[in-house]
């Protein structure tokens, strides 16, 4: 089955409706949820002025507390407390724009509490600059990994883009339900939960507030049911299922959205496709704006049946109804729904009425491209990318999957011409950098390989990842000084760049030198990844290495029993065994290190050590 190119966010196509919709997600309330806002600083939720404040807004006095607060802005930029209270009031009032300015000035006033990162990150965010926002948070979240605001914040951009694994683990860190009761972030922790199929976790979470199964009419309560009462489903228990079910539907009627998401939902898990129809043709006659979005939901419930051809009629439908900006997501599941069925006649010419309705929309063209060259339509797809990527307005991600297409046709000629333009078309994206210093790294070509990245570096000379591909090539020469000074300027940049760390440490202890640091860098890697059995080969060499040859032994036979096309860790084991005076066993992980694989340098040692021990 192939996997179609363009860059998608997969979102839900259920619109919003005058009531709040359980299926989607929405930018988090900060306003309303002052327990994020104060989990991590309660001292301030106890501030006098600040309660005043809230008391002027919530009486509906806006102007007087707005005045307040311009008085505070107003004193010395230096007064740390009265821009933080001014910046916590104004995030209260929603009043964003002029709340990340006041912490704009906090972050400039040295040392910076984490909170005010926190609320700085979390008002870039809002205001629209994700990328800088989501950069404090993560910072503030590697520092103090329990920060419920930022992982609240972090979470909601994970789902945005797609990620609900990374959603859930974020959401997971914010106070429990049996903590704080719950909350709209246990809601948006029950949807990720769903979309990973961790169905377990939504009953044990929300299982007690419906003792007798009675819902509340509120959009807390019955979020909540509703994720339940799916997960009951998924679970097999039917009759909780049904028994929350019943007691939720009144309260979810008046929004036919709702009311689909449940019954599709309980029709998809049971694949009934009975049930999934008649949800479609209820919510058609209450919603009609909703008719895409609910062909698109029984085209899933189908393809979980293996109903293939009815899921490929509703998906036909779905294109003729969705908007423009909407068609992706359905191309996203039927193009490789036909793919893989072997229907790639029906993929060509969905593609082809896709472009000729739309002309100007080089992503379908792209996309129609993608596909000729997945049928072996070899003159269709040269034609298509000619197109794409024809002057004045090229579409710079034809030339990466030309670069692709060549490369499958042993083309390398073709391949190299690509890439090279592609780099030229977007000298930000270091993929393109690191796609052709690959490229010329399996032609054995390491001196024009280093040379891309140091090109790469010119327009990206902040990027962690291209210091690291240096260090990398580097080292493959041989230059292992100048690699270990690219892996400590990575790290400098990006202090988790495990790649980096993992290297260096590694060199260093090959060396016998730094110890400390290489010692360092070894716990934090054995911390985060303790089961990776190279890290724990890490551990190893630096414990061995302290001359602590007991313990280090224990990580260098967990390792060495897992890993088979690496005979790395059986050396060490070896050379620990005659520190230890084992001399039996030290010979026997020696001949497997032989046997599994070692570099030439390591294969002279490890004879060298064998006609010594024999």
């Amino acid at each position: 089955m192939c996997r179609i190119l363009f860059k998608i966010i997969l979102l839900s196509l259920l619109a919003s409706t005058s009531q709040a919709s359980l299926l989607k997600q929405d930018v988090p309330d900060v306003g309303v949820s002052s327990l994020l806002l104060f989990e991590n600083d309660p001292t301030f939720a106890r501030n006098s002025q600040l309660q005043e404040l809230m008391a002027l807004m919530e009486a509906g006095k806006r102007d007087e507390a707005n005045l307040r607060i311009a008085r505070l802005l107003a004193k010395n930029n230096q007064d740390k407390g009265a821009l933080e209270l001014a910046g916590i009031s104004l995030m209260q009032m929603k009043n964003f724009k002029v709340a990340e300015e006041a912490f704009r000035r906090l972050m400039q006033l040295p040392p910076v509490k984490p909170s005010v990162i926190t609320r700085y990150g979390v008002t870039k965010i809002i205001n629209g600059d994700v990328e800088f926002g989501v950069k404090l948070l993560r910072q503030v979240v590697q520092y103090t990994p329990n920060d419920a605001l930022a992982n609240r914040y972090l979470g909601w951009v994970a789902e945005k883009t797609g990620d609900v694994v990374g959603a859930a683990a974020y959401l997971s860190k914010l106070p429990s339900v049996s903590q704080v009761g719950a909350q709209e972030y246990h809601v948006a922790l029950a949807r990720n939960n769903y979309a990973t199929g961790a169905f377990g976790t939504i009953v044990e979470m929300f299982e007690p507030l419906y003792p007798r199964y009675k819902v509340e009419p509120n959009t807390l309560s019955t979020g909540a049911a509703f994720y339940l009462t799916l997960a009951y489903a998924a679970q097999g228990d039917k009759r909780k299922s049904a028994s929350l079910a019943k007691a939720l539907r009144p309260y979810i009627s008046a929004n036919p959205l709702n009311l689909f998401g449940l019954d599709m939902g309980l029709a998809s898990i049971y694949k009934d496709e009975t049930a999934g129809i008649a949800a479609l043709d209820l919510l058609i006659s209450k919603e009609p704006g909703g008719e895409a979005s609910g062909r698109y939901e029984l085209a899933k419930l189908y393809v979980n049946s293996d109903n293939i051809p009815a899921a490929v009629a509703e998906l036909d439908s779905v294109l003729i109804l969705a908007h423009e900006a909407d068609i992706a997501n359905v191309l996203n599941m039927m193009i490789p729904l036909l793919v893989g069925e072997s229907m790639n006649s029906h993929a060509v010419n969905t593609m082809r009425k896709l472009v000729r309705k739309y002309p100007s929309n080089n992503s379908f063209l792209f996309g129609l491209a993608e596909v000729y060259a997945i049928s072996g339509m070899d003159d269709e797809f040269v034609n298509a990318i000619d197109k794409l990527t024809r002057e004045p307005k090229s579409y710079s991600p034809a030339y990466r999957l030309g670069a692709k297409w060549a490369a499958q046709k042993g083309d390398p000629v073709l391949e190299k011409r690509y890439l090279e333009e592609y780099t030229s078309a977007e000298p930000q994206d270091l993929q393109g950098w690191v796609a052709l210093a690959g490229f010329n790294y399996n032609r054995n070509k390491l001196d024009d390989a280093i040379q891309a990245i140091k090109l790469g570096m010119q327009s990206n000379p902040k990027s962690a990842q291209l210091k690291y591909e240096l260090g990398s090539l580097y080292q493959a020469r041989g230059d292992i000084e100048l690699a270990n000074q690219q892996y400590r300027d990575s790290l400098k940049l990006k202090g988790d760049y495990f790649q980096a760390m993992d290297n260096l440490a590694s060199n260093l202890l090959d060396a016998n030198t730094d110890l400390d640091e290489a010692s360092q860098y070894a716990g934090i890697l054995y911390q985060v990844l303790p089961e990776d059995p190279y890290i724990k080969d890490l551990m190893g060499w630096s414990l061995y290495r302290s001359g602590e040859f007991q313990d280090a032994l224990v990580y260098f036979k967990e390792s060495a029993a897992v890993i088979v096309d690496s005979g790395r860790s059986d050396y060490h084991a070896g050379l620990t065994l005659i520190e230890l005076g084992r001399k039996k066993e030290a010979v026997v992980y020696l001949k497997s290190a032989l046997s599994k694989g070692l570099s030439n340098p390591l294969i002279n040692q490890v004879n060298q050590h064998l006609a010594e021990l024999n």
